[in-house]
């Protein structure tokens, strides 16, 4: 089980119904598929990776600080939603369940052994 915290933002990205169908079936996403998605804002090849990145932060320091400052604070203060205690505690205690089950050793196992695995549900 994904993090309660990761999920939540994939549902606020990428919706509901696309959020369960990566989660579900475990799929990979290429690069491009990422970002038509709305995962990443921006695909580069990786020989424009530093240049691009390098511009990216010129283009951001050359604003005003505080209102840099500002507008990230706001972001961060408007996306902070607290769950009820009891709802955080479920979500807790699936991810701790899941990591501590059979079929997650046995996935682990089967990866390592590059062979599909064997669950049982457990």
């Amino acid at each position: 089980v994904y993090g309660h915290t990761g999920l939540e933002r994939f549902i606020d990205v990428i919706g509901v119904a696309r959020t369960r169908e990566l989660f579900m079936t475990g799929r990979n996403l290429e690069a491009t598929e990422a970002e038509r998605f709305g995962l990443v804002n921006r695909v580069v090849a990786p020989v424009d990776l530093d240049g691009e990145s390098v511009a990216l932060a010129a283009e951001i320091a050359a604003n005003a600080p505080i209102s840099t400052r500002g507008n990230k604070r706001a972001i961060e203060l408007l996306r902070a939603r607290a769950l009820p205690a009891e709802v955080e505690r479920e979500l807790v205690e699936l991810r701790r369940a899941c990591f501590a089950s059979e079929d997650l050793r046995e996935g682990i196992a089967a990866f390592a052994e590059k062979r599909s695995p064997r669950w049982r549900g457990r």
